[in-house]
């Protein structure tokens, strides 16, 4: 049976990014050619997915097609002189059309309606090689998990392994993202591909991982650019893959002038109470491998400055390794970070703010960011009967740290991952990690009050 209306949106969501294929099978838009081959029916899948989604192809949906598609496109063609009606290449690009495709014309009242024919010629969208805006972006990492496979998996390791990824970017790549569904992709009338991908994970020893980064700073340098790095530390529910892939959305959209790192610590990447619990284990015992790594990589990768971020969980190892820095007479007065952002910290209230004076000893300029839509974080604030530090109320204020509070701006379902998908908020990280502005000179920025407290927010 060929599935219709929201049974056809539930069902192309339930399978994500299955390939086109696959999609046109599972919803049943299948028939057989007279020699009793399959054949998929690509067309009528796509325009049962369009009627779905509200746009009519049909003589009655004349005005729900023109108010759907004109809130997307307004684009304008005029007939010609000779009667042709030119659509140009402008708008032809902006769909991922390519020389070749062939169309269906069909007429409804007072609108001409094209619908792709073939499609399977063009289904899967992989970019091709020769585009000047996709690129392969190399992303070094250090990582307490044994190897599994082509990566890392969530297995302990008794060493820290090194190493460098590579992370396909394709030109359809979006600002704040690293990949949207089918359905998201249509709704934006562009079908191109844009979810980034680990394409490999390459081994280093230790010298060799040192040697590669000094090499870039230095090539930076000679470029006449001030050689910068970036260090991402991951929090609950991450996989090898989905940080290396983070990392490099970072190393893209924050325009990162040398070299962008993350440490891995083993993580479960699934959610669950019992993987929560399991996960703050798995980070404290990895404490003294982080703190090391964040050690070494800022005295010896020979940046000029090296940021930090620290998402969520991510934030108790920082702040322990701040605290183990700081008992550490050797490396106490050589380590100085740039940048450090502490976004959404999964971090007991009290106990950060009594070890917050840390934050100014060893950086440029510390930023909080904290936002009440955050429903991980008031869901582990639940679960630990104590505020996080992440979460408000209260707001975590205290001096040396510039705590900012975030809007509600709906990149994801819990809330959780605005810091590194919410425009404003990606702008905010890479004023700071050009300028090292103060707040009140930022864009957005504007001074809160709560309670005798004083701190700052976006301004929407």
């Amino acid at each position: 049976m060929m599935l219709t209306g929201t049974d056809l949106l539930a069902k192309v969501n339930e399978l994500g990014d299955a390939s086109k294929s696959e999609l046109v099978r599972s919803t049943g838009y299948v028939s057989l050619n007279k020699d009793g081959s399959e054949r998929l029916n690509f067309t009528a899948f796509y325009e049962a997915l369009l009627k779905a989604k509200g746009v009519s192809l049909g003589q009655g949906g004349a005005k729900s097609a023109t108010s759907k598609i004109s809130n997307k496109l307004k684009f304008v063609a005029t007939v010609q002189g000779n009667g042709n009606l030119l659509i140009g290449k402008a708008y032809t690009s902006l769909l991922g059309l390519r020389p070749g495709d062939k169309f269906e014309i069909k007429l409804g009242r007072k609108q001409i309606i094209l619908v792709l024919m073939h499609p399977e010629d063009i289904v899967e969208f992989k970019p091709p090689l020769s585009t000047k805006n996709d690129r392969v972006v190399p992303i070094w990492f250090a990582t307490d998990r044994e190897p599994e496979g082509d990566v890392y998996g969530n297995r302990p390791s008794n060493c820290t392994l090194y190493g460098r990824a590579l992370v396909y970017v394709p030109e359809a790549h979006r600002f704040g993202e690293t990949g949207s569904s089918f359905l998201k992709r249509l709704s934006r009338f562009d079908l191109r591909n844009d979810q980034l991908r680990l394409q490999s994970c390459e081994s280093r020893d230790h010298e060799s991982f040192i040697d590669e980064l000094r090499t870039i700073m230095n090539e930076v340098r000679d470029g006449g650019e001030a050689p910068s790095a970036l260090v991402y530390l991951h929090g609950f529910n991450t996989s090898f893959k989905e940080a290396a892939i983070r990392a490099a959305q970072f190393d893209v959209d924050l325009r990162v002038s040398g070299a962008t790192a993350f440490f891995s610590w083993p993580s479960l990447g699934r959610i669950g109470l019992t993987d929560y619990t399991a996960d703050e284990a798995t980070i404290e015992a990895s404490e003294a491998a982080i703190s090391s790594f964040l050690v070494d990589f800022t005295n010896n990768c020979g940046a000029d400055k090296v940021h930090l971020i620290a998402h969520s969980m991510g934030n108790r190892a920082l702040l322990r390794s701040l605290q183990r820095i700081a008992a550490d007479a050797e490396s106490k007065s050589d380590v100085k970070f740039g940048q450090i952002f502490l976004a959404a910290p999964d971090v007991d209230r009290r106990f950060f703010l009594s070890l917050a004076s840390l934050y100014s000893q060893y950086c440029d300029r510390a930023t909080l960011y904290a936002s009440a839509a955050d429903k991980a974080l008031a869901i582990s604030t639940l679960l630990h009967k104590a505020p996080r530090a992440g979460y408000f109320t209260p707001y975590t204020v205290t001096a040396g740290l510039d705590t900012v509070v975030v809007p509600e701006f709906n990149v994801d379902l819990i809330g959780h991952s605005y810091y590194a998908e919410a425009e404003a908020l990606l702008y905010d990280i890479y004023n700071l990690m050009q300028h090292n502005t103060e707040p009140q000179k930022r864009q957005r920025i504007v001074k809160m009050e709560h309670e005798g407290e004083q701190f700052w927010g976006f301004n929407r």
